[in-house]
């Protein structure tokens, strides 16, 4: 498996590239790159909930929308990515355990660290979560990604992020400074960054590299200037909800539920949250525009969802009925 290195610390760029590999290279490949302080929000969650607008704006903090679900991540120079994109392997979408097999046996075998997979979709280093993970797919490929912790400075994280603290405490802790640790704590001899990152491309791949073509590049540069605008519109065209409702669901995430009504009619609908989800649900959301708020009403619209699991991953039809219905 080659590899890829990016040579820029710009979050909408190395996203985008991301975008640009699953889409129109034919192999597989292990792409690594590290971001400029940044927010990156999964594909299915509302900016607004999940982080500090203001203090983002006020310390030159990158908003960034990613192409997988999940939830919120604060990254700076410290902060290492990686991403596997594997060609035809859509059908192995959520295995999140095997795929981060070789990130955890890198870790414990290489590095000589106690890692270890758990939970819905995270890496940690006693009891310490490094690294969370995400899935995505697209023309039948798969891309298999997540953080690694190495060196990150979390002293301000609560200031930044504005996460479900019922999730938070359902993982036994108060803060995600207490649940989240640096791989640099944890090494008995210690490496740069740099050092780490090359000891991870040895690992993972056969030391070929891939470079983008000049064209590529331009190419990948058009979709990250669409990733930058539209996160700016989504911040400058918020609608504002009269009715809400949030919940944490174990092995699910959180999800919110947002809408407007109007002589009983639902006229503005939308679903955010940090769960996974292989389809748009976007889909979802204009089957209950301009419907009646009624309970038969909603159910028949959730019952009629063609391949509801594949919208929302380890979500059942009456819960999501219930949540609507408040």
């Amino acid at each position: 498996m080659k590899y890829i290195l990016s040579k820029t610390n710009n979050p909408y760029f190395n996203l985008a590239a991301e975008e640009y590999i699953i889409n129109n290279l034919n192999e597989d490949l292990f792409y690594v790159y590290v971001n400029k302080p940044s927010v990156i929000i999964g594909k299915n969650q509302d900016p607004i909930n999940e982080t500090n607008i203001e203090y983002l704006k006020d310390n030159n903090i990158l908003l960034v929308r990613r192409i997988s679900g999940g939830g919120a991540v604060y990254q700076d120079l410290g902060n290492v990515n990686y991403s596997f994109v594997l060609k035809g392997k859509a059908k192995d979408i959520y295995k999140f355990e095997e795929y981060s097999r070789p990130i955890v046996n890198f870790l414990k075998n290489k590095l000589h660290l106690n890692a270890e997979f758990g939970g819905r979709n995270d890496i940690s280093i006693n009891d310490k979560k490094i690294s969370g993970i995400a899935q995505f797919v697209s023309n039948n490929n798969l891309i298999f990604h997540g953080t690694l912790i190495f060196n990150v400075d979390f002293s301000n994280v609560n200031k930044i992020l504005t996460p479900n603290y019922d999730k938070i405490l359902s993982k036994g802790v108060k803060s995600i400074q207490k649940r989240v640790g640096n791989i640099y704590d944890e090494l008995l001899q210690k490496i740069t960054k740099e050092e780490f990152i090359g000891l991870l491309i040895d690992n993972i791949s056969d030391d070929k590299e891939y470079k983008f073509t000049v064209e590529q590049l331009k190419e990948i540069n058009k979709i990250a200037k669409i990733k930058e605008d539209k996160i700016k519109f989504l911040l400058e065209n918020r609608n504002e909800y009269k009715y809400k409702k949030s919940e944490y669901i174990s092995g699910f995430g959180t999800i919110q539920i947002y809408f407007n009504l109007e002589a009983g009619k639902i006229i503005q609908f939308e679903i955010f949250g940090e769960y996974f989800s292989k389809h748009n649900t976007d889909d979802i959301k204009n089957k209950f525009i301009g419907k009646l708020y009624d309970q038969n009403i909603i159910r028949d619209i959730v019952y009629s969802i063609d391949d509801f699991e594949n919208y929302f991953y380890n979500l059942n039809r009456d819960k999501l009925i219930s949540l609507i219905m408040m």
